[in-house]
């Protein structure tokens, strides 16, 4: 268990720092040609194995929790530090919400504000025991990403990762993947075409329902890790990010 929950979270930097060198880039058709290595550069120039924001801010929550709790003050404060540290890349959603919050005023949202600048943050939280966790990942959401899609779409992802942590089978995953989006019916349909959808189908942009399908696409037509990531990321676009969650 401890092996897997590791794996997660090295995965999600993993999948971070490779597509980070191809973010905002359009999609690469020649499987000959995809990047495949960690290499740094992009439009950022990152640094081979640098963190962007999406590890940034998972480690901003990885660092507020207790084996079973959260302190919900120490994430707070900690999206706060980050944001003063000058980072390279924050997202429109993300610094206009941590900019509310560093006033002490809640964070806005509106039809363009469904990103998934917190869906990229939010899985270490999959660690924490089931008692109140939906409520838990709605109050972290809420800091930045107030959007009831971003919310639903953050305790979907929870789900499934603790069904993946638990060695559930990735049909098992899909399926309760279905379950779980069937008061979004963009969201729903989109997932139930997924085993249809072919790779050059898939949505990479920085909304927040692309970024949770892409990833769940990905792991329904792949069978190891790698694999799964290296084709997510070279759909380019919001490379860094869907490969995070992936």
């Amino acid at each position: 268990m401890l092996d897997k929950q590791l794996g997660m979270l090295l995965g999600l930097h993993f999948g971070d720092s490779l597509g980070a060198t191809i973010e905002f880039t359009p999609p690469n058709y020649n499987k000959n040609t995809w990047h495949t290595t960690i290499t740094g550069g992009g439009v950022f120039n990152w640094s081979p194995g640098d963190a962007t924001d999406d590890t940034d801010l998972m480690l901003a929550i990885l660092r507020a929790m207790s084996p079973n709790d959260i302190d919900l003050t120490k994430v707070k404060e900690n999206f706060i530090d980050w944001l003063s540290s000058n980072p390279k890349d924050v997202g429109k959603t993300t610094r206009e919400n941590l900019e509310r919050l560093q006033i002490n005023l809640p964070a806005i949202w509106n039809a363009q504000s469904q990103a998934n600048g917190s869906l990229m943050r939010c899985a270490p939280l999959a660690l924490l025991p089931p008692e109140g966790l939906m409520e838990i990942i709605k109050q972290v959401c809420l800091l930045t990403h107030p959007h009831p899609r971003c919310i639903l779409c953050d305790q979907i992802f929870i789900s499934l990762l603790q069904m993946a942590i638990a060695g559930k089978d990735k049909q098992d995953i899909y399926k309760q993947a279905l379950v779980l989006a069937q008061g979004d019916t963009e969201l729903y349909q989109r997932i139930l075409l997924i085993p249809s959808t072919p790779w050059k189908s898939v949505d990479t942009s920085g909304y927040v329902v692309h970024s949770l399908v892409a990833a769940i696409w990905s792991l329904y037509h792949h069978n190891n890790f790698l694999e799964s990531i290296i084709s997510v990321v070279n759909l380019g676009d919001d490379a860094d990010t869907t490969g995070a969650i992936t």
